[in-house]
């Protein structure tokens, strides 16, 4: 969007949407002796070839050339795509889809082995069974086949085997004859308990919830840390690539709890368009969710992007336009950036999307939802040097006045930013969008400045633009201000206003 777009621009109250068809993409599950599987030798799913074959690769007859296949139906079992592995996987039954349940990998009795399933290609997945000697006391080693050992204790009977720990299970290992101890599993998962201090194991980080153990597979949209890495959902490796969030309607769920930028990474590639915004943004869209309890503070970015991107914040999938930014500074790959100072309560959908229908690839969205921030004032501003657009109500009740609205500003609330420009650049500044009469205030040094550069006012909507040219370097102290149609000096109404430094 170039500056005159930009200052002609506006916000749409609602962002109409309209779902797109989709299917899901990921790996493919073909295990032998799977019905249906690839490896399991032909069947009456195969089509009739030269020489019929396992599906391991391409047909060679033409029976198995690209086609168009009514939905749902079928000539292989690599007609009916997959998932991944956690999630189970698609076969072909007498021409239609089927799904097989989730695939698990069986546990052992073991307790100190980890059984999980692992893809090791983009076609195949397996169970992998893993020793986890940090799993035992301090001392002893894991047996795939006997669990905690100490091979320099024989014994004869269980008795020999105290390791004096509560939370053990003391026992000789019949036909090794060495002690056993294995840790007490209060969930029945088959995971010892991580509550049993001093003995230097890992263990189960949930001793309450069958559901939640080393063993289990990373669940990629449940908020919560199934298999016990320390990591959630997208942030865990094991959902790389498992993002299917091309419908808001599969919006993925945001991780809250945490302090900083958290980094989401995903792909528009092969994505459908369906998000509406009044930022422009005809490309291809992801989506993803937050849901507050709480007003808080939401920054989003794309910062690096590598594409031209478009941030929207809707509410909901059919609802109104909360928030949208096109560009955060001139070079439009270096992505875009939004912040809310005080979102309400409720569920957000956020839609990242490329500018056109060129814009696709990978990308990541950073965020942060935040406690409330103080009032933004002279000695303690916004920072808007990363740009982008803000949100929020007017806080600070100091006095002031630009030279363009001296009558109408004298009293009442503002709010103050500060952009730090290390080059010169050409900065923009616009209140499109806000719904009461603003004003705009540049000033070097600091925002009660004598210095002032420029003085700008606009009416309801259609906002205010300060644009000083390009060649600004330094501090540029910006204040918005309530242009008050009487003495009132709080408009009673969130300002929207887009600083791109």
């Amino acid at each position: 969007m170039n500056r005159k777009q930009r200052a002609a621009g506006g916000i749409g109250v609602a962002a109409g949407l309209t779902l797109a068809a989709w299917t899901a993409a990921g790996c493919f599950l073909d295990l032998a002796g799977t019905p249906g599987g690839d490896a399991y030798l032909p069947d009456r799913r195969d089509t009739p070839d030269a020489t019929p074959d396992a599906d391991v690769a391409p047909d060679e007859g033409e029976d198995d050339a690209d086609s168009e296949l009514p939905e749902g139906s079928c000539l292989t079992d690599r007609d009916c795509g997959d998932t991944t592995c956690a999630d189970g996987s698609l076969w072909c039954n007498a021409g239609a889809c089927e799904a097989l349940p989730p695939m698990t990998c069986p546990e052992d009795g073991v307790r100190c082995t980890r059984n999980y399933c692992s893809v090791t290609s983009p076609t195949t997945s397996s169970c992998v069974r893993q020793a986890a000697s940090s799993w035992c006391p301090a001392g002893w080693t894991c047996d795939q086949d006997a669990g905690c050992v100490r091979r320099d204790r024989a014994c004869t009977s269980a008795g020999e085997c105290d390791d004096g720990v509560a939370c053990t299970e003391d026992r000789c290992v019949p036909g090794l004859g060495v002690c056993g101890n294995d840790p007490i599993d209060a969930d029945g998962d088959g995971v010892g308990d991580q509550g049993c201090a001093g003995t230097g194991r890992l263990g189960d980080c949930d001793d309450a919830d069958p559901e939640i153990n080393p063993n289990h597979p990373e669940t990629c949209r449940n908020l919560r840390d199934d298999d016990c890495d320390g990591v959630t959902d997208y942030a865990d490796e094991d959902c790389a690539g498992a993002l299917d969030n091309d419908l808001c309607a599969d919006a993925v769920p945001l991780v809250l709890g945490v302090p900083t930028l958290v980094a989401v990474s995903g792909d528009l590639t092969g994505y459908g368009h369906e998000s509406g915004s009044a930022c422009g943004g005809e490309g291809p869209d992801a989506f993803f969710r937050v849901t507050l309890d709480s007003e808080r503070r939401l920054v989003l970015d794309t910062a690096h992007a590598g594409l031209d991107t478009v941030l929207t914040v809707l509410r909901d999938c059919d609802g109104d336009e909360v928030l949208c930014n096109d560009d955060r500074s001139d070079v439009p790959t270096a992505g875009s950036r939004v912040e809310h100072r005080r979102l309400p309560a409720g569920s957000y959908v956020i839609a990242v999307s490329g500018k056109t229908a060129a814009d696709a690839g990978p990308f990541a969205l950073h965020y942060a939802v935040l406690d409330l921030p103080p009032a933004a004032t002279c000695s303690d501003p916004i920072d808007a040097t990363d740009g982008g657009t803000f949100a929020g109500w007017l806080t600070d009740e100091g006095i002031d006045a630009g030279s363009c609205a001296l009558i109408r500003t004298g009293v009442g609330r503002q709010e103050r930013f500060v952009a730090h420009v290390a080059a010169p650049a050409d900065l923009w500044v616009s209140t499109a969008g806000t719904s009461f009469p603003t004003a705009l205030y540049l000033r070097a040094g600091s925002c009660t400045s004598i210095d002032e550069r420029e003085c700008v006012t606009g009416e309801a909507w259609t906002g205010a633009v300060l644009h000083p040219g390009a060649g600004w370097s330094g501090d540029a102290h910006i204040t918005l201000d309530y242009l008050a149609p009487g003495l009132d000096g709080d408009p009673g109404q969130p300002y929207r206003i887009e600083i791109n430094p």
